[in-house]
């Protein structure tokens, strides 16, 4: 129904902004003041959502109301995107300069010349935009919604294991993002990196997993990855664990029981040593920057080409 998947962008859309990875930007930009308003308002309009669950199908100004909302809130959901896309793309360009240079650095954001300056008043205006439309909706209601806490209906819900196969027959639409990820992973390029990583964010629904999918099932990267690892986080990014399913899913075997985290990352840098390897990391919620990197070290290896 239309309320319940406005419901879950609204909590996502609270759960991103109060992210590391949100806040880095935000603090860089000077958007914490309208995040900070926009969250109250998505906390207020959420509430009111599970009120508008019970009178969907019996109050059409209810439907519109919904119908209005929709399009504002997932153009803040495509906004956040936009942050979070551009945050992960500032610290590969710290990661990666600190490794050139072999020192150390903090792991934080760049923020320079006019154009990140602009950028940056932009994306402030959008946000501040966005917030005003959702006032006006909010203050719109013609009718009665009551306002229910959101902790009142929260319920933990394990969600679903993923896997790495799909039927390319059956899904449509999805070949031009298909080549483009192809041309990413297959083109050589001039970037040295060790290790290349390739995001696919968006709100739940949008089929990341199934364009995965359709890329691990290509020919060209059966042939072009001498190892192929699909591994499903959920919740839980614990390197141990994820160590685990990355062996598991490269070697098709079951590990000895209570093995410490150095034989596996051992075991595991065995098994990738001169390969090329391609990685799906699946269901990925993390935003601590220390555990990306503790598991990128991981992966990176001299010998092995990437």
């Amino acid at each position: 129904m239309a309320e319940a998947a406005l419901f879950s962008v609204a909590s996502e859309i609270i759960k991103r902004v109060g992210s590391l990875i949100v806040n880095e930007i935000a603090e860089l930009w000077g958007l914490k003041d309208e995040l900070k308003k926009l969250v109250v308002v998505v906390s207020t309009i959420r509430n009111v959502l599970l009120d508008a669950e019970e009178a969907y199908e019996k109050n059409h100004q209810v439907k519109s109301w919904l119908m209005e909302l929709k399009q504002v809130m997932y153009d803040a959901d495509d906004l956040l995107d936009e942050c979070t896309t551009e945050a992960l793309r500032r610290q590969i360009l710290v990661s990666g300069d600190a490794a050139d240079k072999g020192v150390i650095k903090n792991f934080h954001l760049i923020f320079s010349s006019m154009k990140d300056f602009i950028l940056a008043i932009k994306t402030r205006h959008k946000i501040k935009g966005i917030r005003e439309r959702l006032d006006r909706i909010a203050a719109n209601r013609k009718f009665h919604l009551a306002e229910y806490p959101f902790e009142t209906r929260f319920v933990v819900r394990e969600r679903e294991q993923t896997h790495s196969f799909v039927r390319a027959e059956e899904v449509i639409g999805r070949d031009d993002d298909k080549i483009a990820i192809l041309k990413f992973l297959l083109i050589p390029s001039n970037i040295q990196e060790n290790v290349s990583i390739i995001s696919i964010i968006g709100i739940g629904g949008l089929g990341k997993t199934t364009l995965a999918q359709l890329v691990c099932n290509d020919e060209l990267v059966k042939k072009n990855f001498e190892i192929h690892m699909w591994v499903c986080i959920s919740d839980v990014f614990d390197v141990k664990l994820i160590l685990e399913k990355m062996i598991k899913s490269a070697t098709d075997k079951d590990l000895p029981q209570n093995m410490e985290i150095d034989q596996l990352q051992k075991l595991f840098r065995r098994e990738i040593e001169g390969k090329k390897y391609m990685l799906v990391l699946d269901d990925v919620w993390n935003e601590i920057p220390t555990k990306w990197l503790d598991l990128r070290g991981l992966l990176m290896q001299e010998e092995a080409k990437f």
